[in-house]
């Protein structure tokens, strides 16, 4: 399978507080993502981008010029605001992998690192696409400061749009996906020290042992997460297997690290399996089932795509059918461990009635 790698321009866009809108005002969201995704396909071809993919609330976008990347998320931007719809943008310049309709490599990690960081009507951007942009026209800028993000090795320096209009946070008002400062204790106790320290390997020891991850060279393949099949018999239900690839997927990109392959939003059902595995190289396949009336089984593998091996298996979980969202939280947490991901993640899905409304949404064409 053919893959190019070459300098490009990274847009990560998302609706800030979608889940919990979600959960708060349905109607809400969906008018939001309806005009989330109307903007982007109106906005993106008029500056030569490509729409990578969409995941969930937001979107990767890549540009062979930088400037347009800029002047797009201007664009985009400016009509979100006018919408009222709270939208943050992050922009970085970097060597990427384009491989089966997709995109891979550090230039996507920092893009999705510094958009993290980002506040609805605002633009942030790294240093990268400040000096490409810096003499040309129409663009002010601001520094916002060096941060150490996670899973990036040097502390990069973030700018920020500041052309009449946009959103100029203040640093101390932006969050993201940080590395943690350690602490200084300005009394060192030597034999609490030595003790939490033994305690602290017991637990590895403890933990690793029996707790089993994926092999360093097996976690840096690409993978995709399948929708689960519904095995219930019971077709109001088929949402759920949609739900679990989605959230399975958002935990895996927020914990930083793993490839995701995720395709945009297409009616999946109607897609061939090869279509949805192509360019991976691991896939996470799961099944749920009907345990009487009122409850729901749901197990998953980690396979080899091209020995078919599985690689690992989770025990069955339990949950109930008419709110499986603590049945997916802990799907999430059980098959992003063979990852060991030290990322953030998402707190809860959305109520299964919102998402069952959310997916029509994606699939209604515009």
């Amino acid at each position: 399978m053919s893959e190019t790698s070459k300098l490009s321009t990274i847009l990560f866009a998302d609706i800030a507080g979608y889940t919990a809108l979600m959960q708060e005002n349905e109607a809400q969201a969906l008018q939001f993502l309806e005009i989330f995704k109307k903007e982007i396909e109106n906005s993106v071809p008029k500056f030569d981008g490509q729409i990578v993919q969409y995941f969930g609330d937001g979107c990767l976008l890549s540009f062979e010029s930088t400037s347009n990347a800029v002047r797009c998320a201007m664009d985009v931007q400016t009509n979100f605001q006018e919408q009222q719809v709270p939208v943050r943008i992050g922009i970085h310049l970097g060597e990427v992998v384009f491989k089966a309709n997709n995109v891979f490599g550090d230039g996507v990690n920092v893009a999705s690192r510094i958009e993290s960081m980002g506040v609805p009507g605002g633009i942030l951007l790294s240093k990268t696409v400040r000096d490409q942009i810096k003499n040309k026209a129409g663009f002010q800028l601001n520094s916002l400061g060096q941060f150490e993000f996670k899973n990036v090795n040097e502390a990069l320096e973030v700018y920020v749009i500041s052309n009449p209009g946009f959103t100029v946070p203040k640093r101390e008002e932006l969050k993201g996906k940080f590395k943690e400062k350690a602490q200084r204790s300005k009394k060192p106790w030597p034999a609490l020290m030595i003790g939490l320290a033994v305690i602290a390997m017991a637990v590895w020891f403890i933990t690793t042992s029996s707790s089993p991850v994926l092999s360093d060279e097996d976690k840096i393949k690409p993978v995709a997460v399948l929708p689960f099949e519904n095995q219930t018999m019971e077709n109001d239900l088929d949402a759920i297997g949609l739900m679990a690839m989605d959230w399975v997927s958002r935990g895996l990109l927020e914990g930083g690290g793993a490839i995701v392959i995720k395709r945009d939003g297409q009616d999946m059902a109607s897609m061939e399996a090869e279509e949805l595995t192509r360019g991976a190289e691991l896939l996470v396949k799961g099944r749920y089932y009907s345990s009487g009336e009122d409850d729901l089984i749901i197990t998953a593998d980690v396979i080899d795509a091209t020995s078919k091996n599985v690689l690992f298996s989770i025990d069955p979980l339990t949950g109930k059918k008419a709110d499986p969202m603590e049945l997916l939280v802990a799907l999430q947490q059980k098959l992003i461990g063979y990852w060991k991901l030290d990322g953030e993640y998402p707190g809860r899905p959305p109520r299964y009635d919102a998402y069952e409304a959310y997916v029509k949404a994606m699939n209604t064409p515009l």
